[in-house]
């Protein structure tokens, strides 16, 4: 059975952002970040990711908030800052738009390394591993990691979909594809999603799921976090990793 992929509304960009991913595209991602203003601790903490990360990196930093209103929803005159990654260099066609991964957390020097971290990692691994037995840099960074429980007719198909919960799912948990033929891990049939949490002493949970909301809802993300190229017309994929 495969999971239906739920999607959502769709922003415009604001002029000068989309002029510098444009520029970007097919070259270096863009690590953007809106501050108070100039000189604020938070200003601080982006310029010395900057001095570390720039030659990877493209780095903005903006104080005008019109700008902000482009990445974010937040009330401007409440946000003190924001940082977002914008993946521009994988794109390759002229009107192909850049995905954005919002922080979710505040900015600060551990914040903003381990957001660059987790934005440099491979968005869907593919798994041989018993789930109990994986490990990952995102459950050592104590976020939960997703398996996508897959079969071998329907491999491509399930690889297609964990790629989209794992972009609606980046910097919040990681997503792998598990293999029953491959791995020869004996999971029940019935089970098409598994999560491993971070905390040792948590059993994995093995699941029977019918549509990617579900997973997310799983991991507290609701609908006006989703990234914005996630949510266009709803879909009719579904996980087949079920008998």
């Amino acid at each position: 059975m495969r999971l239906t992929i739920q999607r959502g509304p769709i922003h415009h960009l604001h002029p000068r952002l989309r002029k510098l991913e444009d520029a970007a595209k097919g070259k270096k991602n863009i690590v953007f970040a809106y501050v108070h203003a100039i000189g604020t601790p938070e200003h601080r903490y982006v310029m010395e990711a900057a001095f570390v990360h720039g030659s990877t990196h493209q780095f903005v930093v903006t104080t005008e908030t019109n700008v902000l209103k482009n990445i974010s929803a937040e009330d401007p005159s409440i946000v003190p800052a924001r940082l977002a990654f914008i993946h521009c260099k994988s794109v390759t066609g002229v009107s192909q738009k850049c995905r954005r991964t919002l922080s979710d957390q505040p900015l600060t020097t551990i914040s903003v390394h381990r957001f660059l971290k987790l934005m440099g990692l491979p968005l869907v691994v593919q798994s041989l591993e018993d789930p109990e037995e994986f490990s990952s840099v995102h459950l050592q960074l104590g976020l939960p990691e997703i398996f996508i429980l897959s079969q071998q007719d329907t491999y491509e198909a399930d690889m297609e979909t964990a790629e989209d919960v794992a972009w609606q799912l980046l910097g919040k948990a990681g997503v792998a594809v598990l293999s029953r033929e491959r791995s020869q891990v004996k999971v029940p049939a019935a089970y098409n999603v598994a999560v491993k949490r971070p905390d040792e002493s948590s059993a994995v949970k093995y699941l029977t799921l019918e549509t990617t909301q579900q997973i997310l809802d799983l991991i507290h993300v609701p609908k006006e976090e989703q990234p914005e190229d996630a949510l266009a017309d709803p879909g009719n994929c579904i996980l087949a990793g079920r008998a």
